[in-house]
């Protein structure tokens, strides 16, 4: 089994968990005073305008099985016209003979498609990812915890930030500079910022731990690792204190309720991968596109419940914070 094999593996034997956003609720109104019908879902981020507020988020790439995922995928991304970001495309710039597993994408789906990179790359390798699936933006992730854990992992993070700045000003595409599950904190976001990145994805804990996955993969763990970061409500929290980038929220998104509440706490849309991926493993195709289905139709009812129309009035909702999430507020006086 390849190393992308191990971590499908490893998101598939991890189950969705209670996290920070069960400590957030929203205050009922009895008169929400609007209708169901008139709930738009439609978002905008990277001058794009999506039909909901959501994206199927990076998952796999290079090998057979990441193949059969992605091809999946791609169906549904296409059915609702949704955002679809490949894996890391590290696989395929090593060896052509994984190209395949990424390219399947383009011949089912034809809306909004990322690429996918690590901050460890250069700017050649981001513009042969871009153009391997002739993709409409670019992800850089960050995850320095991941490599450290990462038997054959990188070490040396110094350059990384350089290597962002000199790809988001070279490439020809937008790009989102994104977490894999360990959130960023407001010094990171405004760093990103200072460099010129228009948009990340926050990626906070709660979903798939990648700490956990690259644990299982070494003889001796480093088991302390396997609650680090913050959470992505934390880290929604902290990036609002930034003015003048987009945010975008991925991490332990479980459900139509989480949406609700990440769109409440600023992001523009919301990334969510286990969810399909579970679907996938527990469903035949056309019930994913049912669940899916579903998951947009209870959106519009909490958005109907607490009396929104558009995804941007979902940031002026009301909500309640518990005295944990009030007391991390409060120590890192964030507003």
């Amino acid at each position: 089994m390849n190393r992308k094999d191990d971590h499908i593996s490893g998101a598939r034997k991890q189950k969705p968990l209670n996290n920070d956003f069960d400590r957030i609720r929203f205050i009922h109104r009895s008169l929400p005073q609007t209708s169901k019908d008139k709930v738009d879902l439609k978002s905008r981020f990277s001058s794009f305008i999506i039909p909901y507020p959501l994206y199927i988020n990076a998952m796999t790439g290079g090998s057979e099985t990441a193949k059969s995922i992605n091809k999946a995928l791609a169906t549904i991304a296409d059915y609702f016209n949704l955002p679809l970001a490949l894996g890391s495309a590290s696989a395929a710039i090593k060896e052509d003979k994984w190209l395949e597993s990424y390219q399947v994408v383009s011949k089912i789906h034809t809306g909004l498609t990322f690429a996918n990179i690590g901050a460890d790359k250069i700017l050649a390798d981001a513009e042969e990812a871009i153009h391997m699936i002739n993709a409409d933006l670019l992800q850089i992730h960050v995850n320095a915890p991941q490599e450290m854990i990462m038997p054959e992992g990188e070490r040396d993070f110094t350059k990384w930030l350089d290597n962002i700045e000199t790809i988001v000003k070279n490439v020809p595409v937008p790009v989102i500079v994104k977490e894999v599950g360990f959130g960023m904190n407001k010094s990171t976001v405004a760093k990103l910022k200072a460099i010129g990145v228009k948009t990340v994805d926050v990626s906070g804990s709660g979903g798939t731990n990648f700490a956990l996955i690259e644990n299982e993969r070494r003889q001796k763990p480093y088991t302390t690792l396997n609650t680090w970061g913050l959470s992505t409500v934390e880290s929604l929290l902290e990036a609002n204190q930034i003015q003048d980038i987009e945010v975008l929220a991925s991490g332990g998104i479980r459900h139509a309720m989480d949406i609700a509440k990440a769109l409440t706490l600023g992001a523009k849309a919301v990334g969510m991968s286990g969810w399909f991926l579970r679907q996938l493993d527990q469903h035949p195709l056309k019930t994913v596109i049912e669940n899916t289905e579903h998951l947009f139709d209870e959106l519009k009812t909490i958005m109907t419940l607490l009396g929104v129309n558009t995804i941007d009035a979902m940031r002026d909702v009301q909500v309640l914070f518990d005295s944990e999430l009030t007391h991390y507020c409060n120590q890192r006086n964030l507003t």
